[in-house]
């Protein structure tokens, strides 16, 4: 039998996010400060954290968000997309990295992942874009850098809109080069999930002041009153009015996300010096049912947003993954299965929503009916770990994954 109060302390051993002292210190003092917003002012914390999160990936303007979905949405209007306009996107990701440009009645072309990692594939994209691409949306996916000098060839070929999603990548690094500054616009989350949180909430970042100024028409009215957020002649014009639309993040939410950031660095050190716990402990017990996602040479710098594994079922012919997982599961092994299949294989990107929401409905490209994609064999496989950082749990979930493993391939030969 197992020891249930060992297999509950590991199931619960992943705490996040951390609420410190200082967290809770900081939010009581904007409440002293007698005042929950700030949406006038020019100088301020929420003011100060923009430019510090701006210095940080290094570039020129930040704008704090509701979430890192409304500053995706933000992204996508400031680029001035149309009705009819090709915007190829990942087609492994999150649902929110695409489903705003369903409001813009743009041509939606999925491109396919990389197997090794899930990133979206430049060989993929190479052979789908077009004279007729207006922009190119990214991912991030796990905190894995894409591969991206390949893409950024293709935008100096056939200059569309880079758009990065780095919702789960804050910190990661491409050959140096932190995420984020390689695109027109970049989006990132505070989610309460993210290395760097606020409850919610989220921030787009650019170096062109146009897209910036477009960012506050869409969504932040009190700010296009002043000269500080919108200055070009154009857009003055709008600033009584603006949009109209309110995407500003909660002052709270920008005071807890900016304290978290301050321990950023040491967070992403501890991720990462726990994946190679991970990586280690696997090979010394020769675990073969699971094998960490490759990181590319490139990568100079990964902030972990989960450890990706994949399941090799040729193991074990006989056991699911899903069998695998709930057998780790019931020995206190925090192994999950994600649900972010392949966005092309959701209702949302297919005719049905079409039918439920009309002009909002999805104009998309859709691959064989066949579910033989890349996309599909990535997510097929696909277990993912939380970021565990507690002494000793690292070498407790391999010491189980190998036992289980064991267990399962006597069972098969039983079998």
């Amino acid at each position: 039998m197992h020891n249930t109060n060992n297999t509950r302390v590991l199931l619960n051993a992943y705490k996040w996010p951390p609420i410190s002292k200082k967290i809770i210190k900081a939010v009581i003092k904007h409440l002293k400060n007698g005042s929950l917003g700030e949406y006038e002012e020019d100088t301020g914390p929420l003011v100060n954290f923009e430019k510090k999160f701006a210095k940080y990936i290094g570039s020129k303007y930040a704008l704090l968000c509701s979430s890192g979905t409304s500053a995706l949405f933000s992204a996508y209007f400031s680029i001035r997309l149309q009705p009819g306009d090709e915007v190829l996107v990942p087609a492994f990701t999150f649902v929110a990295t695409v489903s705003p440009l369903l409001f813009f009645g743009v041509k939606i072309v999925f491109v396919e992942c990389e197997e090794g990692n899930g990133n979206i594939d430049p060989t993929d994209l190479a052979k789908k874009i077009s004279q007729k691409t207006k922009a190119v949306v990214i991912t991030h996916n796990g905190g894995i850098p894409v591969d991206i000098d390949p893409i950024l060839k293709l935008k100096d070929k056939f200059s569309f809109f880079l758009i990065e999603d780095c919702a789960r990548a804050l910190g990661s690094e491409y050959k140096h080069e932190r995420v984020g500054k390689f695109g027109d616009v970049s989006c990132f989350s505070f989610q309460e999930k993210k290395v760097v949180f606020g409850g919610e909430g989220g921030i787009a970042l650019t170096s062109d002041r146009g897209i910036y100024e477009r960012m506050v028409l869409l969504g932040h009215y009190f700010r296009s009153k002043t000269k500080t957020h919108l200055s070009l002649s154009k857009n003055v014009i709008f600033s009584a009015t603006s949009l109209g639309l309110n995407f500003s993040i909660h002052p709270l939410s920008a005071i807890i996300a900016n304290e978290s950031f301050n321990f950023l660095e040491s967070t992403i050190s501890n991720r990462a010096h726990s994946y190679k716990e991970f990586k280690s402990a696997l090979l010394k017990r020769r675990v073969k049912s699971i094998k960490l996602t490759r990181i590319p040479n490139y990568c100079t710098k990964i902030s972990h947003y989960h450890y990706v594994t994949k399941y090799n079922s040729s193991i074990l012919p006989m056991i699911s993954k899903k069998v695998f997982v709930s057998e780790l599961r019931k020995r206190g092994v925090d192994a999950r299965i994600t649900d972010h299949k392949p966005l092309y294989r959701f209702p949302l990107f297919q005719k049905e929503g079409k039918l439920m929401f009309g002009r909002l409905g999805n104009n998309c490209t859709q691959p064989s009916p066949s579910y033989g994609t890349p996309s599909d064999r990535f997510f097929d496989s696909m277990i993912v770990f939380p970021p565990i950082t507690k002494k000793g749990i690292i070498q407790e979930y391999v010491k189980i994954i190998s036992e289980v493993e064991k267990n399962l391939h006597a069972y098969h030969k039983d079998f």
